[in-house]
């Protein structure tokens, strides 16, 4: 992706890659009317009728061994994402088409975490969550 592409519209763009993504796994994927809810869409999973509020975080500027996921809200009077508003973060390593299933749990309260796709020896804990599509299920 270019590097023009201004934060908004990554945001966006990562959103069409993870829908399409999910729905080959064979996810059922709907987004809420709007965007003033703390998730970008619920997955169901038909197997087990399970739903999953999702949150989509994209970065794209690597740092010498890591990506920096921004977990911020970008809305009026947001609050930190926690579990009672969102199960999942999937961030997205864009240069790397690399997905991570992130639990809220282990990013609640942060401001910010790494991921490391060209170094998987780092000791990272986000190295577990790499396409653990599985947890979603």
């Amino acid at each position: 992706m270019s590097k023009n592409i201004c934060p908004k519209r990554l945001g966006e763009l990562a959103e069409v890659c993870l829908l399409l993504h999910a729905m080959t796994l064979g996810f059922s994927v709907s987004r809420p009317y709007g965007d003033s809810d703390p998730f970008d869409f619920i997955f169901y999973w038909p197997p087990t009728g399970r739903l999953t509020r999702i949150q989509v975080k994209s970065t794209r500027f690597p740092g010498p061994h890591h990506f920096i996921v921004d977990l911020r809200r970008r809305y009026k009077g947001a609050h930190q994402y926690s579990a009672s508003n969102v199960d999942f973060i999937l961030a997205y390593a864009v240069p790397r088409d690399a997905w991570y299933v992130i639990p809220i749990g282990e990013v609640t309260g942060a401001r910010n975490f790494r991921l490391c796709p060209d170094f998987p020896g780092i000791r990272s804990w986000t190295a577990a969550y790499r396409d653990a599509w599985d947890l979603l299920k």
